[in-house]
């Protein structure tokens, strides 16, 4: 995989809730500070086979669902996830998940794709990394992507290999950065978590990492089966944020100003070099203000301001002119949010947006804002936009 260019865009489809984390959980968390938009899918509702004659039990499961929410904010995923019966895959056609992964796959576009090792010993997880293999066939013009398999503990190495292919990784990625942030993001999971020596455990997944680091010289380790490679030639120097500094201003007045950002702007007027001034000398001295500045190789890319009023921030957000066809708006938007709820204890992110800017709105729903029907404190024909931390209701 190459160094995560910053328009990078990483699936991971997993069968069960905590399936996602236990295979790829540090993996996904590094690649979210290196700049990379990552999605989980979870097609199954994880706990009906622990029933047999009576109906799993419905707030048990939305329990479970709220927990993979938490877990997905803990590794700053973007969640997405479905309700197949549980360990029971394979009473639903096949064609039917093909076509509940190809559905994410248009939403996501990804570059990279994470899913089961098909040998596993659970049903389950054999029938999601087929609907992968099938939905991702490299047909002429489908889009370059790479296809990796994880490891799933508690149910790949309890496999045998008279039984099915044995997993055998071939592809490893530096788990130490993001190690932490998978066993909180499995310690979230209340409901699946069990006791050392369980494989499903917090010192299981510890020791797992350790061990397949040491087979490949680093402290710790996710494994994979690389299932299919197709090079790309998208090579992009990696998305870096930082803060507005003084000698931003004069950048800020050219962006502002510059016609395309104004007529799609809220105002849709340009601004003086006074009133300019004024309000970034505002912005800069006020706590409750923050302006993001992208940046590719040391060349700014565009800006991300955010204002905060109580435990909600509105953002303001653009590309550096000439760069809105680059694929650069959905994980400069995603990133940003993710600084934006690390630096303020803060529970939605709020955007205005005129409804005639079809590429912006299209671009909020791919990042995790969900549109509201009031309009509320947004000006008259825009629509109103919010992101909440994951497990949390938009304020309506």
């Amino acid at each position: 995989m190459k160094r995560h260019p910053f328009d990078s865009r990483v699936l991971c489809v997993a069968a069960h809730p905590d399936d996602e984390v236990l295979g790829a959980g540090a993996t996904m968390s590094r690649l979210v500070d290196e700049g990379a938009t990552v999605h989980s899918f979870v097609l199954g509702e994880g706990i009906g086979a622990r029933y047999r004659d009576e109906q799993p039990d419905r707030a048990k499961i939305a329990a479970l669902h709220s927990q993979l929410a938490r877990a997905a904010e803990v590794m700053g995923v973007v969640p997405h996830h479905e309700s197949l019966p549980d360990n029971r895959f394979d009473q639903v056609d096949l064609l039917d998940i093909i076509h509940m992964v190809e559905e994410i796959k248009r939403e996501v576009q990804p570059d990279v794709v994470l899913t089961h090792h098909a040998g596993d010993l659970n049903v389950d997880h054999n029938i999601t990394a087929r609907a992968v293999l099938t939905a991702f066939r490299p047909l002429p013009e489908e889009h370059p992507v790479t296809v990796l398999g994880f490891e799933t503990l508690s149910s790949t190495e309890w496999n045998v290999a008279s039984h099915a292919a044995s997993f055998v990784p071939n592809w490893f990625e530096d788990a130490k950065p993001g190690l932490q942030r998978k066993m909180d993001a499995m310690a979230a999971y209340s409901m699946e978590l069990r006791e050392f020596p369980h494989p499903r455990s917090i010192t299981g997944i510890e020791l797992a990492a350790r061990r397949w680091g040491m087979t490949v010289g680093l402290h710790a380790a996710e494994p994979f089966i690389l299932l299919r490679h197709v090079a790309s030639d998208r090579v992009q120097a990696p998305l870096l944020l930082r803060h507005a500094a003084p000698g931003d201003q004069n950048l800020l007045f050219r962006w502002r100003n510059d016609p395309v950002i104004v007529r799609l702007g809220s105002q849709q007027r340009s601004v003086t070099t006074q009133e300019h001034c004024a309000w970034f000398e505002r912005q800069m001295t006020s706590t409750d203000s923050s302006i993001l500045i992208g940046e590719s190789g040391g060349i700014p890319i565009g800006q991300a301001r955010f204002d905060r009023s109580g435990t909600t921030a509105t953002i303001s957000i653009y590309l550096a002119p000439g760069l809105e066809s680059r694929g650069l708006g959905v994980p400069f938007m995603t990133r940003a949010c993710h600084h934006a709820f690390r630096e303020w204890p803060i529970e939605s992110i709020v955007a205005c947006v005129r409804l005639d800017n079809e590429r912006a709105l299209g671009a909020f729903a791919r990042s995790g804002f969900e549109r509201l029907d009031a309009p509320a404190d947004c000006p008259p024909a825009h629509a109103r936009l919010v992101r909440s931390r994951p497990g949390t209701r938009a304020a309506r």
